[in-house]
C-alpha cells in the first residue's frame, strides 16, 4: 500500500486521477481527444524499483510505446559539502556565477526541524517555471527538518526539451544527461562541489525538437564509445597508435573549412 503521507495529487488539465501504486494516471472523460497523463514522483520511482523495475526498462517502455514526456526532473543530492546556498545567489549578482538563465531569484522559508526549532531553508531558482529548463539549488536538509548538511541540485525539464531528452536518457542514462545539462547551462560556477558534481565525460545531447535518426543513434551508441575506448587505451599505454592524431586532424579540417566558408560569406577573404 502507498504510505498515507504520500498523497496522490491531481494534475492540471485533467479531471480524474487514479493511483497505480508506483505512478498515477490522469484522464478527462469529457475530452475524448485528450491523451492519458502518467506521473511518477520520487516516491513512485522508489516503489517501482522495489518491485524490481529499472530506469532502463522504464525508458525503453516509454520509447517503444511512442509516449512523449511533458516533464522530467533529475536531482543530485550533495551531503557534507558545507554549501552556502544564499551565497550562490550573491555570487551570481556579483558576476562570479554565470549561466544562461535570464531570471535568477532566491526564496527563503521558515522550516520546522524535528527538535521543534525553526530554521530558514533557502532555494535559488535559475530560470523560470515557464522555461524549458529550470534549475533549483536548495537546502534539502533544512527543508526536510533533518538538520543534515544536505543540498539538492534539481533540474526541471519541460516542453520540447523534455521530449528530446528522453532519447538521451535512453542512450546514456539519467545521471549523464543531468550532468551534461548542467555543464551546458552554467558558464561559470567557481565551487569545488560543482567540479565534483559535473565531473565525467562530455556527451553531446540531441538538438531540441528533432528526433534522433538511426544513423545518429548508431554513431552515438556504437562509434563514439569505441573511439573513446581506443583513445583511452592509447593514453593509458603511452604507446601512440595515431588514433588521437587522426581524430584531431578531422576536427581541425572541419573547422578550417567552416571558418573559410564564413570568411567568404562575409567578404573577409
Amino acid at each position: 500500500m502507498r504510505p498515507a503521507s504520500d498523497e496522490v495529487m491531481g494534475m492540471k488539465g485533467y479531471s480524474l486521477t487514479y493511483d497505480l501504486l508506483y505512478a498515477s494516471a490522469h484522464v478527462d472523460p469529457k475530452r475524448r481527444d485528450m491523451k492519458v497523463g502518467v506521473r511518477m514522483t520520487g516516491q513512485d520511482l522508489g516503489a517501482y524499483r522495489d518491485l524490481g523495475g529499472t530506469d532502463d526498462k522504464l525508458i525503453d517502455f516509454v520509447t517503444r510505446s511512442s509516449a512523449t514526456a511533458s516533464r522530467l526532473d533529475i536531482a543530485f543530492d550533495l551531503f557534507d559539502y558545507g554549501i552556502d546556498v544564499p551565497r550562490i545567489y550573491q555570487d551570481w549578482k556579483a558576476g562570479r556565477v554565470q549561466c544562461h538563465a535570464r531570471k535568477v531569484r532566491p526564496m527563503t522559508e521558515g522550516m520546522k526541524e524535528r527538535d521543534g526549532q525553526v530554521s530558514e531553508a533557502t532555494t535559488v531558482y535559475f530560470g523560470s517555471r515557464t522555461s524549458d529548463l529550470m534549475v533549483r539549488i536548495y537546502e534539502k536538509g533544512k527543508e526536510s527538518g533533518t538538520g543534515l548538511d544536505w543540498v539538492r541540485v534539481e533540474l526541471e525539464i519541460k516542453g520540447d526539451k523534455a521530449k528530446t531528452i528522453v532519447q538521451d536518457c535512453h542512450r546514456i542514462g539519467f545521471a549523464a544527461v543531468g550532468k551534461q545539462l548542467l555543464r551546458d547551462y552554467f558558464i561559470k560556477m567557481p565551487y569545488k562541489f560543482w567540479k565534483e558534481l559535473t565531473a565525467g565525460t562530455s556527451d553531446a545531447l540531441t538538438p531540441v525538437g528533432r528526433k534522433q535518426t538511426e544513423r545518429e543513434a548508431w554513431i552515438r551508441n556504437v562509434v563514439l564509445p569505441v573511439l573513446r575506448e581506443e583513445i583511452e587505451k592509447e593514453w593509458d599505454s603511452c604507446v601512440e597508435t595515431g588514433m588521437t592524431r587522426e581524430i584531431e586532424a578531422l576536427i581541425r579540417e572541419h573547422w578550417t573549412t567552416r571558418a573559410l566558408a564564413i570568411r567568404k560569406q562575409y567578404g573577409l577573404t
